[in-house]
């Protein structure tokens, strides 16, 4: 399991966390920064983000839209980790 993943939370606490609202956005990338400080040089696989988001998240929004969504933040956040690894 990733370092630090629970950073995830302060986003996921939020009950507008998948509006795409720009503060949303703002934490869930906060978020992404501190997975990837505290697990240098690794990339946040897709698979492992999303199911945190699903585990984090199940019965709260209907399964087949938890399922898109987690699918979409967990994309998003293994793009900007495969950046950063090569961009160093």
């Amino acid at each position: 399991m990733l370092k630090g993943i629970s950073a995830l939370d302060k986003w996921l606490a939020r009950s507008t966390w998948h509006t795409g609202h720009p503060i949303d956005m703002g934490i869930f990338y906060s978020a992404v920064k501190e997975i990837i400080s505290q697990n240098p040089n690794v990339l946040l696989h897709e698979s492992e983000i999303a199911a945190y988001i699903k585990s984090s998240q199940s019965g709260k929004l209907e399964a087949s839209e938890l399922e898109r969504l987690a699918k979409e933040y967990s994309k998003k956040a293994e793009l900007i980790s495969d950046y950063v690894i090569l961009a160093k």
